[in-house]
């Protein structure tokens, strides 16, 4: 599956930070996905795109949506699971400013 995170670069960079550690723990250090960024989203914001492996997307979305809500709350950015039927990936889609990202 694919997550895009969308916010201001701090968002986006706490975000990813996140998202990492918790495949992280779930994997004790073997790859958890690749990442795209993009700057400058039309909203003004920064982008930031990931694979996150089909089966790791529940430990992102946590129960009833509580760890990717906690991310949004704690980080500012938008996180979003998008799903393709075609890949064993998904797409996580982070937004926010690209300066925040460091």
């Amino acid at each position: 599956m694919i997550c895009h995170l969308v916010g201001t670069s701090d968002a986006v960079a706490s975000a990813e930070k996140l998202i990492n550690e918790v495949l992280a723990e779930a994997e004790a250090g073997a790859s958890a996905g690749g990442g795209t960024r993009r700057m400058a989203a039309q909203s003004g914001g920064d982008e930031f795109s990931m694979q996150i492996p089909n089966n790791k997307v529940g430990l992102i979305i946590g129960k009833g949506g509580e760890t990717i809500k906690s991310m949004q709350a704690s980080t500012g950015a938008r996180i979003q699971v998008i799903s393709c039927s075609l890949f064993s990936l998904l797409l996580l889609l982070v937004n926010g400013y690209f300066a925040d990202l460091i």
